[in-house]
């Protein structure tokens, strides 16, 4: 259903905003955190001004989501977990999806929050979570614990 896609083990930079510019401190196999996050998304938004100004294969990757979720899960109510900046996101709204953002992340929704809103807690529950490429910043007992966390949003019989 998904195809592989190849990522790095390791990497530097994102969308040519290089990690060392960040004036956070980086420590090697240590996840970044809540301020790398906060600082990336500062030099993001110098950089993208708006949705159509991001590259053509990142707006690819994120349409084919947005395009899985619209098809299986267009009646339901979701919630996408570290929404991040809202591609996919953007997309099922326009489509009428029922969807919440989640991102503990600041000026991460710049390009969208005009459109979506971003919550800073979670009190209800949905049909549908997901997420998409959050997990990779978490170790193993964060992520069970923030997937023992969302069980208490999600509603019977939810995905």
């Amino acid at each position: 259903m998904f195809k592989k896609i190849n990522i790095p083990f390791y990497q530097n930079q994102w969308f040519g905003i290089k990690f060392l510019s960040l004036n956070t401190n980086k420590y090697l196999f240590q996840r970044a955190n809540k301020n790398f996050y906060t600082n990336f998304y500062k030099e993001f938004k110098k950089k993208y001004k708006n949705i159509n100004s991001l590259p053509s294969s990142y707006k690819k990757e994120k349409k084919q989501l947005a395009d899985f979720l619209y098809e299986n899960y267009y009646d339901k109510t979701i919630l996408s977990y570290g929404s991040g900046i809202g591609v996919i996101e953007l997309q099922l709204v326009r489509l009428s999806v029922d969807i919440t953002c989640y991102d503990s992340a600041n000026y991460a929704n710049f390009l969208v929050k005009s459109f979506l809103d971003y919550k800073d807690t979670l009190s209800e529950k949905y049909d549908v979570i997901y997420f998409s490429y959050v997990l990779y910043s978490m170790k193993k007992s964060e992520i069970m614990d923030t997937l023992k966390s969302l069980t208490n949003h999600l509603n019977y019989n939810g995905e």
